[in-house]
């Protein structure tokens, strides 16, 4: 399982987290596939991601109190790069902590953790989130230091 908190000030000089994540998304897409294909496919991404996006926004500013989706797909149909924006979108937002189920075997865990690092915190200039593995036991050193980082960090993240 992976927690990812959002800096209190991530946004303020860097622009937005999403509008970078789609922009290397976009260039990842242009190096792989041919102009108009291209093309096609970032504007199909985008609009996905802003089905999502503009679900939770009407989320946010309503009185309810929870919401859920599920996502289903084959393997390599882009579920992992549509969670990826939300977690960006969030970060522009004042959401302080997302949390990622990563999955049931360690394999699974270390490729998702890899996606993220590699998506949202490498290619933004660990800017905008930060990623916390959490420890399979709730006792001991790494425990305790996980709860003082979270509760650091959405102190200052509630705060701003």
């Amino acid at each position: 399982m992976e927690v990812i908190l959002f800096p209190a000030d991530a946004h303020a000089n860097l622009g937005s987290c999403l509008k970078n994540y789609l922009e290397n998304d976009r260039q990842k897409t242009k190096s792989l596939l041919p102009g108009p294909v291209a093309q096609k496919d970032s504007d199909v991404f985008e609009k996905n991601i802003f089905n999502i996006t503009n679900r939770l926004d009407s989320f946010l500013d309503s009185d309810e109190k929870e919401i859920a989706f599920l996502v289903l797909g084959k393997i390599q149909s882009g579920k992992t790069a549509n969670r990826l924006g939300t977690v960006a979108w969030a970060a522009d937002r004042k959401v302080s902590m997302a949390v990622i189920f990563t999955g049931v075997t360690e394999a699974l865990n270390d490729q998702t953790a890899k996606r993220i690092n590699k998506d949202l915190v490498t290619k933004l200039d660990e800017q905008f989130v930060k990623v916390f593995q959490v420890p399979t036991k709730s006792t001991g050193d790494s425990y305790e230091k996980l709860l003082q980082d979270l509760t650091k960090w959405i102190t200052r993240r509630s705060g701003d």
